[in-house]
């Protein structure tokens, strides 16, 4: 299986909500940070043909780039086999029980109430803030007219 550009980057943002993921068979991908307060779900164009789970996302995704055209092979039971060319890397799967992943049943939200477009750029400029003076979440008060 190779995956997109598309859930690479996504991986890479659930990366920054919780740097380990429990990944479920299918094509939905699913995180909830360490403090419960943030979740946040992908649809992605592959389909996992197996539940794993991964410890360090982030060193997973950079061990991922060390190859051009990377080929993942779900077959053993311990590990996930990155292969490209002749080279082949052992990948070993976390133990579930160590990761804080989302509960299973799926969470209703109620209908919007507010919709709005934020440009790349904003938002961008914004999570450099928010790192610059260390703020985990952010938030913005409703002034009244």
């Amino acid at each position: 299986m190779k995956l997109s550009d598309n859930t690479l980057t996504i991986l890479k943002n659930f990366a920054g909500i919780n740097n380990s993921i429990l990944v479920k068979q299918g094509d939905k991908l699913r995180t909830i940070s360490v403090a419960k307060n943030i979740l946040a779900e992908a649809i992605v164009d592959e389909q996992f043909p197996r539940d794993f789970a991964v410890y360090d996302l982030n060193q997973f995704l950079n061990g991922l780039s060390l190859h051009q055209d990377p080929n993942l092979d779900f077959t053993e039971d311990a590990y996930i086999t990155i292969e490209e060319g002749k080279r082949r890397v052992k990948y070993f799967y976390a133990d579930p029980q160590v990761i804080i992943a989302p509960p299973d049943k799926e969470i209703n939200l109620p209908t919007k109430e507010v919709c709005f477009q934020l440009e790349s750029t904003s938002l961008e400029k914004l999570v450099k803030a928010a790192a610059v003076y260390q703020l985990p979440t952010y938030a913005r008060m409703a002034r009244h007219c």
